[in-house]
């Protein structure tokens, strides 16, 4: 999310509902360069058709989630007989006196992986009628911003400016080699990158093909086993200054990294020293 504000200055956030559905696209549906002063979600559950937002253009299928800001300039309508399908609904949000995503800049699709999700939030967004009582109008406003925030959760656009690969994972794993011996949450990573976590545990995946969380965990059984060649320091001691939380933990990652509990290998690299004692 590019963002024209510090995240602490999102205050007074609210929701201001207009109107939407669960519908089949008329195959007559079209609008050219409409601008809209609300802002819309579509869901798509089936079809296809053409949009464009903000000379940005796509072409709409099953599984995406749109998000068509206020005041952006809008077209969309039918490229086939395959008419579309999908969950709708307008919306304001109104915030520091203008509409919060006249503040951010978010990417106008996403993919949804998670489609009973996204679903269920549609259902109950729509499911409390136009003049909803308290709690009804309660839960409505509750499930559009839900369904907000996992958009922002999910889209590729985040914070201050596009993450450079490379550079900005050295930098973690940087961080990493220097604190392994911490308690290193993924909150605290993802926070060097000036990231939403759930974004972060993305983007470390697909530039390390592995979790954050057992990349730091590698790390610390590969410092482990050099004490445990090289130092008589018990096994439990050894676990806290690599940063597991407990032995027991220790002992259950270093097996299922090397195959051996942390005992077995301490006396197979002992065995080889006196075996093969360096000259």
């Amino acid at each position: 999310m590019i963002s024209k504000l510090p995240f602490n200055n999102y205050k007074s956030i609210g929701i201001e509902y207009f109107n939407g559905g669960y519908t089949q696209c008329f195959p007559a549906w079209r609008y050219d360069n409409i601008v809209p002063k609300y802002n819309k979600f579509y869901y798509i559950v089936d079809g296809e058709f053409y949009i464009s937002i903000n000379k940005k253009e796509y072409i709409a299928r099953k599984g995406q989630l749109f998000l068509l800001p206020c005041n952006s300039i809008q077209t969309f309508y039918h490229i086939s007989q395959n008419f579309a399908k999908k969950y709708w609904f307008h919306f304001n949000v109104p915030c520091n006196g203008k509409d919060l995503l006249e503040l951010v800049s978010l990417s106008h699709m996403i993919e949804v992986e998670d489609p009973e999700t996204v679903v269920k939030l549609f259902e109950n967004i729509l499911s409390h009628g136009p003049k909803p009582n308290l709690s009804s109008q309660l839960r409505k406003e509750s499930s559009i911003l839900e369904l907000l925030s996992y958009f922002i959760d999910h889209s590729d656009l985040y914070n201050d400016r596009k993450l450079k690969m490379n550079t900005n994972i050295q930098f973690v794993l940087n961080y990493i080699e220097n604190n392994y011996d911490k308690n290193i949450t993924v909150n605290e990573l993802a926070d060097l990158l000036q990231c939403h976590p759930n974004y972060f545990i993305r983007y470390f995946k697909k530039a390390m093909d592995i979790s954050p969380i057992d990349y730091i965990n590698n790390v610390r059984i590969e410092h482990c086993k050099t004490l445990l060649s090289t130092e008589k320091a018990n096994i439990e001691a050894i676990a806290y200054r690599a940063g597991f939380s407990s032995p027991f933990y220790f002992s259950r990652v270093f097996k299922k990294k090397t195959g051996f509990t942390p005992s077995d290998y301490r006396l197979l690299t002992s065995s080889q020293e006196m075996t093969n004692p360096r000259a």
